[in-house]
């Protein structure tokens, strides 16, 4: 590995910032040509990964010369210059729900990035933490669900492999069992999640609580008849979204909490929930 010459990384990362703020359009040129044929780039460049959250540069050879697993120490760094780094991260994720790559090391490194934005995302609503955690859990499965044999996706073999691959096979096997409403299934593999990564573990606790509550108007109703109230909820809550009806969407949203019920099992409830937050509906 080629050895850093850190005061020359120092003017060049002046170099980019000065172009940052005179020129953004021209930022992704320069960034290309300064990672050209570079391999790793040190916590000292940290400012690039926050230059493409902000102005969606290609991330292609930005996720190259930065390191997965040299994230946490990049991150510390970034959240010192930039202490709204989680809205920030929410943001892109908003603008880009999917990432298109054909390598798997970009979902391993987003999912990550995602993952270090939920520990420090305190100061955002709880529907704000499950979206980062959500998109946290969505990239590490893609990643997890293409690189490792078929085989070792089951609840012995899963120990073989990285924290965060736990966590997002936990959560698949928690949903699947919420899914058949069994409930104590779905609280069992969340805690082990919980195990698997204690800091996420705010996280966990709020979406432990999705089932837990049911109104009162259902005494004497079959599962089946409260699967489909609550189902008809929902679909009022998204046809009202969809609507573009924000007051009529946040009143629902609002009626289903205080009358007993917690939807944020729902991804897509969750979504609207963050754009309620947004324009402070909720």
């Amino acid at each position: 590995m080629k050895k850093i010459d850190y005061a020359v990384l120092h003017q060049q990362m002046e170099r980019l910032a000065q172009t940052a703020e005179s020129d953004a359009e021209r930022l992704q040129t320069e960034i290309d040509s300064f990672l050209e044929g570079s391999e790793q780039i040190p916590p000292e460049g940290a400012d690039i990964i926050f230059w493409m959250l902000m102005y969606d540069l290609d991330y292609s050879q930005i996720v190259r010369c930065f390191d997965w697993y040299l994230l946490g120490d990049i991150y510390q760094r970034l959240v010192v210059d930039h202490e709204n780094m989680p809205s920030i991260i929410l943001e892109y994720r908003k603008r880009h729900p999917s990432m298109e790559s054909e390598e798997l090391s970009t979902y391993l490194w987003f999912g990550c990035l995602y993952r270090l934005a939920v520990q420090n995302a305190w100061q955002l609503a709880a529907v704000e933490r499950l979206e980062l955690f959500r998109a946290f859990v969505e990239n590490i499965t893609i990643y997890a669900m293409h690189a490792l044999c078929p085989e070792s996706w089951n609840d012995e073999d899963i120990y073989l492999f990285m924290p965060e691959v736990r966590v997002a096979y936990h959560i698949g096997r928690a949903y699947e069992l919420l899914e058949l409403e069994d409930i104590a299934g779905y609280i069992y593999y969340l805690d082990l999640a919980v195990d698997d990564c204690p800091d996420l573990s705010r996280c966990l606790e709020l979406i432990k609580k999705i089932p837990s509550k049911i109104i009162s108007t259902t005494d004497g109703m079959t599962q089946e008849e409260i699967h489909k109230l609550i189902r008809e909820r929902i679909d009022d809550i998204k046809q009202a979204f969809q609507n573009e009806d924000w007051l009529k969407t946040a009143e629902l949203v609002r009626k289903s909490d205080l009358d007993g019920f917690i939807l944020g099992g729902d991804w897509e409830i969750l979504d609207i929930q963050c754009r309620l937050a947004e324009r402070g509906l909720i």
